[in-house]
């Protein structure tokens, strides 16, 4: 099933991403989970959970393209760039802290 973002989007449910392709959420489900997806052809995914895209993108291959899409505190951003090194959104960013983080 598509819906129209994340806020909406139940679990494994692909979503789409403002017209730059598909991503998959995978919220709350186990890296094995992800693989029937990423065999599919899916290299986007997206991940709500800090714990949960920290435990997953190690597990899972590097051409993935990760999106952080949760609330990122700030006290977070340095364990997300160094466990994902292959993130390529961030999209809840909502303190100037956690954005001058980032950059």
């Amino acid at each position: 099933m598509v819906s129209d973002g994340p806020s909406s989007a139940s679990s494994g449910e692909v979503w789409s991403n403002g017209g730059r392709g598909s991503c998959c959420g995978c919220f709350q489900n186990q890296a094995p989970f992800s693989h029937p997806v990423y065999d599919s052809g899916h290299r986007c995914f997206g991940e709500n959970y800090i714990q949960e895209i920290l435990e997953k993108a190690p597990q899972l291959p590097d051409d993935i393209e990760w999106h952080f899409i949760g609330h990122l505190q700030s006290n977070k951003v340095k364990s997300l760039l160094a466990g994902v090194p292959n993130i390529s959104m961030v999209e809840g960013v909502h303190s100037e802290k956690s954005l001058l983080g980032i950059d």
